[in-house]
């Protein structure tokens, strides 16, 4: 293998052959190889649209949490409410990106198959470096030729040779591998040039090549598919052009039978995507500029495919609906989770202190107890005996006068006058 990409190429290379087997028209044959493609990606489709019923199916529980946050645009808000979102797509296992793993797969498709398209003989025909390689020198000596009809792309690339580097070339056709020419281009001079065929007929005999009309057919109505189309009036601008309607109206179609998320219905997001329907298309249009028709050709294929895919996907598996009471439900049942986490616990009246004395008790170990103070420190047996022998004196110099203790019943007899007062 000269390149490490091959491991993909051949494969491509067999599958674009086998269907040009059926219909021998290049044309023809990438219909068939864009339906067999197709019909190969046809699990990850289903996987897409099973992603999208996941998606669409947690709407109302996504609405509960943006009406939590409606109104409120600061971005501290906003990255909670998001991250409540992302919370909720891990606990339901859904991945947001699985609806990418279907056009990730297909672009390398699409770049693959631009490398077997061009270089038809070495993928599709199977023939070795080593004898194309001949081919190639062997033209250095036929672009002089004036009644020949030799493409200009090879007539370039000759010239930008140095004579160095045609010493070189014939005596070893690897030696100068800068030097390439485009193995379509060849074809098409083979084609176009009756007889031609015959000056590489020893090149030829070591493949399962036997004549011109062995060779890949690009022609379709006149037009040549394997040139590169460019602004001059011609067939060829028409596969441009319906690139860009092909792919338009295909993402219009494709959207209203695909799940749309919550946050893409904003006004920004609909600006967005009214632009991308816009540019995407564009960008196809100056693609199809700078390769070979044949590929232009392909993506339209693939394009109109992969609505008929989508259309069918939504009917057999439709997205779920939901009514305006959905979404209410939904509503109570995530305030009623945040009710449930906030709610506090309720003490009895009865126990009303018993948590603060236990959290007391808690601090009270917890903390560190202060040292003693010197009025706390423990008194001495002879300080003891002192204080003791200092309250004893005092008392005999004043001794405390006792107050008499009356009941209640008995309150006022002091203030009647005794008998002997009355005798007095």
């Amino acid at each position: 293998m000269s390149s490490i990409f091959d491991i993909l190429y051949y494969p491509l290379g067999f599958l674009v052959r086998l269907c040009n087997a059926i219909v021998p028209n290049y044309a023809i044959a990438l219909l068939l190889f864009a339906l067999f493609i197709k019909l190969i990606l046809l699990p990850f489709g289903i996987k897409q649209q099973k992603n999208s019923i996941k998606q669409a199916s947690l709407r109302p529980r996504e609405m509960a949490i943006r009406k939590k946050y409606a109104g409120r645009t600061d971005k501290p808000t906003q990255l909670k409410m998001n991250e409540e979102i992302q919370q909720l797509y891990q606990s339901e296992n859904f991945n947001m990106f699985g609806s990418c793993i279907n056009l990730l797969i297909q672009f390398p498709i699409l770049m693959a198959l631009y490398t077997v398209i061009r270089s038809p003989l070495q993928y599709v025909q199977m023939v070795s470096t080593q004898l194309i390689d001949k081919m190639e020198v062997r033209f250095l000596s036929l672009v002089n030729d004036e009644t020949l009809v030799i493409p200009q792309a090879i007539k370039d690339a000759v010239a930008r040779l140095s004579e160095a580097n045609i010493t070189a070339l014939n005596a070893d056709p690897s030696s100068v591998s800068s030097f390439q020419l485009q193995q379509i281009d060849m074809i098409s001079a083979l084609k176009n040039n009756e007889g031609l065929f015959d000056r590489f007929a020893d090149i030829f005999a070591e493949t399962n090549i036997a004549s011109v009309a062995d060779l890949p057919n690009f022609m379709l109505f006149g037009i040549d598919l394997s040139q590169t189309p460019t602004v001059a009036l011609n067939w060829l601008i028409l596969i441009p052009i319906l690139t860009f309607v092909f792919l338009f109206f295909s993402m219009k179609i494709t959207r209203r039978f695909t799940y749309q998320p919550t946050d893409q219905q904003s006004q920004d997001a609909m600006n967005s995507m009214k632009i991308m329907d816009f540019t995407m298309p564009l960008l196809s249009v100056w693609i199809t500029f700078s390769v070979p028709a044949a590929i232009g050709l392909y993506w339209i294929y693939q394009n109109i495919f992969s609505t008929i895919q989508q259309i069918i996907l939504a009917k057999v598996m439709p997205l779920p609906r939901f009514t305006e009471e959905d979404y209410k439900e939904a509503e109570r049942k995530y305030l009623g989770s945040l009710s449930k986490k906030e709610k506090k616990k309720i003490r009895s009246l009865h126990h009303i202190d018993d948590d603060d004395v236990k959290a007391e008790a808690k601090e009270q170990k917890a903390s560190p107890s202060p040292a003693p103070s010197p009025i706390d420190k423990p008194v001495l047996k002879r300080d003891e005996r002192k204080r003791d022998a200092r309250c004893e004196s005092a008392e005999t110099e004043a001794p405390k006068e006792k107050k008499k203790v009356r009941s209640l019943h008995r309150i006022d007899e002091e203030d009647e006058p005794s008998a002997e007062d009355k005798q007095n």
